[in-house]
């Protein structure tokens, strides 16, 4: 790292990873929980201009194989807690770049899905048209590309395609570019969340 990307850059990353290392121990965090209607995919559909981008669903372990047999990236070696996620129920939307692993988002379906996905335990009516979606994640020399709303959208029509109406989430309130990207779809606010944990105690308290 020092060789390649610089001092300034190995420094970030040792900031970076501290921080990441200290939420094991203690987390706070509000969050803004946004529904959304499947029906305005079309909002964001249109692919960023972007060489190689293709999105896939991944709707179990044999789709990441599959992939992973046709010489794309495995995710599941990018992002640890894919495995978890597919092995839960939820499905994925991974978009690559030319075979690499940019972003990757999930939609659940079942109140188990939606626990591996989020912290905040607000409430989903999956029995009535409703889902909840989380977990992104993009590789940082993809960001501010667009990718992110790209995907939305995918899960979005995907979820609209099979009778689901509204998707759930939960967001920080301070992940601007998570937010920004929503805003596209015209979300409805309908609850804030103050989460705090430490150690195995955690506590969510709606405000």
């Amino acid at each position: 790292m020092l060789r390649t990307r610089g001092p300034r850059e190995l420094a970030l990353r040792a900031v970076r990873y501290l921080r990441d290392q200290s939420r094991h121990v203690y987390y706070f965090a509000c969050y803004v929980i946004y529904e959304i209607d499947t029906a305005d995919y079309i909002r964001g559909l249109e692919a960023p201009s972007i060489d190689g981008l293709k999105v896939y669903v991944l709707e179990s372990e044999s789709d990441v194989r599959r992939l992973v047999d046709e010489g794309y990236e495995d995710l599941r070696r990018v992002v640890r807690p894919a495995t978890r996620c597919l092995q839960g129920g939820a499905v994925g939307f991974c978009a690559f770049v030319n075979r690499d692993v940019a972003h990757i988002a999930w939609v659940g379906f079942t109140r188990e899905a939606q626990r591996i996905l989020d912290v905040v335990p607000y409430f989903v009516d999956f029995d009535h048209g409703e889902a909840c979606w989380g977990g992104s994640f993009t590789a940082e020399r993809f960001r501010n590309l667009g990718i992110y709303r790209h995907v939305m959208a995918w899960r979005l029509r995907y979820c609209h395609e099979r009778g689901y109406r509204v998707l759930v989430d939960a967001t920080r309130v301070d992940n601007a570019p998570s937010l920004r990207s929503q805003f596209t779809y015209n979300p409805r606010t309908r609850a804030f969340y103050r989460y705090r944990r430490f150690l195995r105690w955690c506590d969510c308290t709606e405000m």
